[in-house]
């Protein structure tokens, strides 16, 4: 093999190592642009979170609801039975916070990512991504205050109803998820609606229709979705 020959072999290698190189830039480039949750099946791993919370919804709701029908107010329920609620709205939170991080971390994972609880929580909630929700966050303060000091409180669960749909809009938009906007879609449409039946029915049966009801609805669709889909497979 003459020296040129050596000389041109040498070049195509630099070239080649230089490609892979670029290569593996451009790899980590379009890894770092890639949200994790754009990269996991939120349907899918969320199916269960959906229908735990929709059960501690209808639970709550609907005990409250008797407790009142029974006792007359929310003030003469006697102690013993708030506490025991507010102990089930603590467990109910812990637990759909625990399964829904259990869930989406082990997806993550299982996706060949190593990441821990805390780099997961950085990951999501992203200058960038916190930044959006915060003028929601501001909005849902002022305006529920608004509503509990002028006698408005009735509204409350529509327009939590509301302003949880459109917070899901965002999100859905900002990663590029599809798979929750039936909850998105359902509280949107049960909250619109439900600002015109306050006069005639409980918040607390309207709490059942939007989040309740919404909640396993959604689970439900995205176990048949995510099913079938895996049978065509």
């Amino acid at each position: 093999m003459s020296k040129m020959e050596n000389e041109m072999n040498n070049k195509n290698d630099e070239k080649l190592q230089q490609v892979l190189e670029d290569i593996k830039l451009i790899k980590k480039a379009v890894e770092k642009n890639n949200s994790i949750m754009k990269l996991i099946p939120l349907g899918e791993v969320l199916n269960f979170v959906f229908l735990l919370g929709g059960i501690f919804v209808l639970a709550i709701s609907t005990s409250v609801y008797c407790l009142i029908q029974h006792f007359g107010s929310y003030a003469d329920i006697p102690f013993e039975f708030k506490a025991l609620l507010y102990l089930l709205c603590l467990i109910s939170i812990l637990s759909v916070g625990s399964v829904k991080s259990i869930r989406v971390l082990k997806a993550v994972r299982n996706d060949g990512r190593s990441v821990t609880y805390l780099g997961l929580m950085k990951e999501i909630y992203s200058r960038q991504f916190t930044a959006i929700l915060l003028p929601f966050f501001m909005v849902l303060v002022v305006v529920i205050t608004f509503l509990a000091t002028h006698g408005f409180s009735v509204y409350i669960v529509s327009f939590f109803a509301i302003w949880y749909a459109l917070v899901y809009k965002t999100v859905i938009q900002l990663f590029g998820i599809e798979d929750v906007f039936i909850i998105t879609e359902w509280l949107l449409l049960t909250g619109l609606v439900s600002l015109f039946m306050m006069d005639r029915v409980h918040p607390l049966i309207i709490l059942n229709i939007t989040f309740g009801v919404g909640c396993i609805m959604t689970a439900i669709v995205n176990y048949i979705f995510h099913a079938k889909k895996r049978w065509k497979e």
